[in-house]
């Protein structure tokens, strides 16, 4: 007789390989013997960065819950940037991470940033730990592979209920969970910065631009990723990665202007890589799939020749500029002057002051990334069409360093409609629910 465990060894022992991150997990229960329930935690688990402080030797992450009482779980170690995973143990709240391994990880990105011709002075991940027992977050550890600083942290977990003694049989060989696939995938020219869509007779676009400006603090662009559980009905936007040039003064962007009436247009990232990550979590006291996990997260960003960040503008719509989005915002505008002269200008700043604050004076657009996934045929994707990444507009004095502007116009006198969009899909940071905002607009009659 092959056993559970077994027979998913036979199943899914090839099928390990690496990715870009985000996560899913199960809405429903399983009743397992004697009658218990196992349950994922309603709206996942997240983790609060507490404190933390420098280290001249290995590296301690500490992780307790929401009375001040250390943790054990289980989780995935992914190193970067090679896609490593080693399964590992939180016990008494601690995980140590030898120092001498983090230097050897710092070392890999600065030859692999070095012989793509990017800045080595961006913060990448080292490593990224993703709980097995606990689905609904990640903790990522991000240093600056040219002069690696390495610090303890400290976490709360929030969102996980302690649960007593089950008195039901559990089977002695039950894993947690096991690891089906990780692999990182390069989302090249598909994730826009800003789109714009003509869908009017009346009105078209004048032009679309995103930049942003630094000037006396190191420029830094925020990327987030996401934890898709439940089986796909929840998601959770999960910590952040930033990528620094090490300047102190910098502006960079691009535009494209609009020439003809029904004309699209889009700036893109010209390349992000992201890893993706799916495993299966069982229930210890019968051994079935409880859920299947999907983590979806950023390892790195393109930069051009100058440091700046790497764009590409285009009049050709990625597929995914509209998808599993919805109208949240109408503005109504009248033609000015038509083409060319004075404009209705619209900046994504304007809305952005409602938005959950992911850190001071920051707030997200969000990025499809569950649906490029599936475009591009990555395994399990069928599940995550929905899920959204983000990226971080940050405001400093009242003055924001990443500006998405859209400016549109019509023949005098003609009324138009101006539409943002955000996420069909409800989201979660923390305890907040949201839906993204999609840095993408459009104008109709």
């Amino acid at each position: 007789m092959v056993g559970r465990r077994r027979f998913l060894k036979i199943l899914g022992g090839s099928a390990l390989a690496l990715s870009a991150g985000g996560l899913l997990a199960y809405e429903g229960l399983l009743r397992g013997a004697g009658g218990q329930k196992a349950e994922i935690p309603q709206g996942g688990a997240w983790f609060e960065k507490l404190l933390e402080e420098p280290s001249n030797d290995d590296v301690i992450l500490e992780f307790v819950d929401e009375e001040g009482s250390p943790l054990n779980f289980s989780a995935f170690l992914i190193w970067e940037p090679t896609g490593e995973v080693e399964e590992v143990a939180v016990k008494n709240g601690k995980l140590k991470i030898p120092k001498k391994r983090l230097e050897e990880q710092a070392e890999r990105w600065a030859d692999k940033l070095k012989s793509e011709d990017q800045p080595t002075l961006t913060e990448n991940p080292l490593f990224t730990l993703l709980p097995i027992s606990l689905p609904g977050d990640l903790a990522p550890y991000v240093a600056v592979p040219s002069s690696p600083r390495f610090v303890n942290k400290r976490y709360k977990l929030h969102g996980a209920r302690h649960k007593g003694k089950s008195t039901a049989p559990r089977f002695a060989g039950c894993s947690e969970g096991k690891l089906l696939y990780s692999s990182d995938q390069d989302i090249r020219e598909l994730i826009p910065a800003v789109a714009f869509r003509d869908s009017s007779s009346r009105a078209f676009g004048e032009y679309i631009d995103f930049s942003y400006h630094v000037n006396g603090s190191a420029l830094k662009f925020n990327l987030y990723g996401a934890v898709a559980f439940n089986f796909g009905t929840s998601v959770r936007i999960t910590k952040e990665y930033t990528w620094s040039t090490g300047s102190l003064s910098q502006d960079g962007g691009t535009g494209f202007v609009l020439t003809q009436d029904g004309q699209n247009a889009a700036v893109l990232f010209y390349s992000q890589k992201w890893r993706y990550v799916v495993y299966e979590l069982y229930d210890p006291n019968t051994c079935l799939v409880m859920d299947e996990v999907f983590a979806i997260y950023p390892t790195q960003v393109a930069f051009d020749v100058n440091q700046r960040i790497a764009l590409k503008v285009t009049d050709q719509l990625p597929n995914t500029a509209f998808d599993e989005a919805q109208p949240s915002e109408t503005r109504w505008y009248w033609g000015i002057d038509g083409r060319g002269g004075n404009v209705n200008l619209f900046r994504y700043v304007e809305v952005l002051t409602n938005e959950p604050a992911l850190d001071v004076d920051g707030s997200i657009g969000g990025v499809l990334i569950g649906k490029i996934l599936r475009i591009l045929g990555m395994p399990y994707s069928d599940k995550i069409e929905h899920v959204h990444g983000a990226f971080n507009f940050k405001i400093y004095g009242g003055v924001a360093n990443y500006v998405a502007t859209v400016a549109t116009d019509a023949n005098r006198g003609s009324g138009y409609a101006f539409r943002v969009y955000r996420a069909r899909y409800k989201h979660m940071i923390g305890d907040y629910e949201f839906y993204p905002l999609r840095i993408a607009a459009d104008v109709v009659d």
